[in-house]
């Protein structure tokens, strides 16, 4: 049998957990998250704060509420995972929390 070998180009990329509000007990008592939002990864080399700007604004516009962001670093992140603005707001403008 031939080895198939699958290459994903990777990336250093920056995770930001937006923090919108805090979750039901329930749910949180069943293994849901304690806080609801929205995960967004963008690469490392783009402007952090400039989307963190984005993010709050969208947020805003779209009348979403707001309580942080975390952020993190990931060292090898799959590049197609990778978001942009156009990205990040329709993700925001479609999804409720």
């Amino acid at each position: 049998m031939e080895k198939v070998e699958v290459k994903f180009k990777t990336c250093e990329a920056v995770h930001i957990d937006v923090q919108c509000e805090r979750n039901d007990s329930e749910d949180i008592e069943c293994g849901g998250p304690v806080m609801l939002g929205y995960s967004f990864y963008i690469s490392k080399s783009d402007n952090l704060s400039e989307y963190k700007q984005f993010i709050k604004d969208c947020l805003e516009k779209y009348n979403r509420p707001f309580v942080n962001m975390v952020i993190t670093l990931k060292s090898r992140l799959n590049t197609k995972y990778l978001n942009d603005k156009k990205q990040i707001e329709e993700t925001i403008r479609v999804e409720s929390i």
